[in-house]
């Protein structure tokens, strides 16, 4: 669940190849849009680069999000299984850097950070950083059942603070590409939800 540790050992050695390829990778291609955005007023150039960087954690987020269910419906997913948890860590990889585009943003130009937004979003910083800090076999074991907890939790509020801002968002603009990724995090959500049912049902049967 969340960022586990890949398990498999007889793939351990390919996972972390292949899983430090992809954080290093989509990290570099977060801090792009600075270079090949539009030009424009500062304000321009940074908001285009937190609109992509936000993009770019969430698909990073919910491919990690239905990793695990995903593998338990349909036996598939193997390559999803192996790297969730560095795609975990790509998601607060992608999402620290959009951080920094965020504090770029109010320190440079003349926006405002709204109350509500800086609580909400400011915990939602914390979940992704304590759950990224915790991606390791030996906090797993310290914390115990309160791992799987704290990142099922985290991964749970992520998902709901992105949801909120790209419903918001596909409504009042009707962004063909909110759109689009709205219903990838409702489909991402009712995947999750069969696959507790049938879990539940089958312990209860």
């Amino acid at each position: 669940m969340g960022l586990r540790p890949a398990q498999a050992t007889e793939t351990g050695n390919l996972a972390i190849f292949n899983g430090w390829w992809i954080v290093f990778t989509s990290g570099i291609l977060t801090m792009v849009p600075l270079w090949l955005g539009p030009d424009g007023s500062q304000a321009d150039e940074l908001g285009y680069a937190l609109r992509v960087s936000a993009r770019l954690a969430f698909i990073a987020l919910l491919l990690a999000y239905v990793a695990r269910p995903w593998h338990k419906l349909t036996g598939r997913g193997r390559w999803l299984m192996v790297n969730r948890r560095y795609l975990g860590l790509t998601a607060a990889l992608v999402h620290t850097v959009h951080f920094a585009y965020i504090v770029a943003l109010f320190a440079l130009t003349e926006a405002v950070l709204e109350a509500v937004t800086a609580i909400f979003g400011g915990f939602a910083y914390l979940c992704i950083w304590v759950m990224a800090l915790t991606s390791n076999r030996a906090a797993q074991q310290r914390l115990g059942r309160w791992w799987s907890r704290l990142h099922r939790f985290g991964m749970h509020y992520l998902w709901l603070v992105f949801m909120q801002a790209f419903i918001g968002i596909a409504l009042t603009a009707g962004d063909p590409t909110y759109v689009a990724l709205t219903a990838a995090g409702v489909l991402a959500f009712m995947l999750r939800v069969v696959v507790a049912l049938r879990h539940r049902l089958r312990r209860t049967a």
